[in-house]
């Protein structure tokens, strides 16, 4: 980042009203690639009082219940994208995609009815876009179903109500693995279904996924041995199918992208 680059009069002015606006110091510099005491200096400079973090969250409102109690399809979703692709900082929910997908995260922004802003950041090699929302309420809530700061290794598989175990299930997929086609020598795809996670959480998906669609145990993929993380693959148009059908049975929310790229390659295998 470019924190000598100097800033137009028109830049400065914008600047000033957007934090004026409830944006804040950090979020500005990296949108105007400053240094965030540069934008600092200027509010000074302008005579703009900084806010305290207190007040600064005040600008937003939110469903800080959200995640208190998991007891519907939008909840469950949401918590198993987090528990995935999301993570606690600060005492803040934080949840970044890349740009392709910002229209997720507005999904969330409006199934919490959140006001907090979208914020874009582009580098030379990736762009993405990020949603903070500061709350110990759902930080407090989402602890209570194992979504913790550094989960990665310790998330295990949470205790909800049996029919909201696919939604959770279908929303950990959407952030940390998918359904896949891959062009073979053959004219139909080989579709396969992917995830990764810690061990024992994947052991207890598993143990579902084969109570639930009547498929046998598959080893754990690890691509690491001295890292306790894994991938759990289901292979070949029957057991992927069944999968499939299990989660996205009655579901209205899911990433697009990931459903409709197997829910076709499903549609030509069947269809041949």
């Amino acid at each position: 980042m470019a924190y000598t680059r100097k800033l137009t009069n028109g830049q400065r002015t914008i600047i000033c009203q957007r934090y004026v606006a409830g944006e804040s110091s950090c979020s500005l510099a990296h949108h105007f690639s400053v240094s965030p005491p540069a934008i600092r200096s200027l509010l000074r400079r302008q005579g703009i009082a900084r806010r305290p973090q207190s007040e600064a969250q005040r600008l937003f409102q939110c469903d800080h219940s959200f995640f208190s109690t998991i007891d519907n399809e939008q909840k469950a979703y949401w918590l198993g994208f987090m528990a995935a692709d999301g993570y606690i900082s600060r005492n803040a929910l934080v949840i970044a995609l890349a740009q392709t997908d910002k229209e997720h995260l507005q999904r969330f922004q409006e199934a919490i009815h959140a006001t907090h802003p979208i914020h874009d950041y582009k580098y030379p090699n990736t762009s993405f876009s990020r949603l903070f929302i500061r709350s110990s309420q759902l930080v407090d809530g989402l602890a209570n179903y194992g979504v913790v700061p550094n989960k990665t290794f310790i998330f295990r598989w949470p205790i909800l109500h049996k029919d909201l175990q696919t939604h959770f299930i279908r929303g950990y997929i959407d952030g940390d693995g998918g359904f896949y086609a891959r062009r073979t020598a053959y004219p139909t795809p080989a579709i396969s279904f992917e995830v990764t996670g810690n061990e024992p959480f994947l052991l207890s998906l598993q143990a579902f996924l084969m109570e639930q669609c009547s498929l046998r145990a598959t080893k754990l993929y690890r691509r690491h041995k001295d890292i306790p993380i894994a991938t759990l693959r289901y292979v070949g148009r029957k057991q992927v199918s069944r999968i499939f059908a299990l989660l996205y049975r009655d579901a209205t929310i899911y990433l697009p992208r990931k459903h409709d790229i197997v829910a076709a390659s499903l549609w030509v295998v069947s269809s041949t």
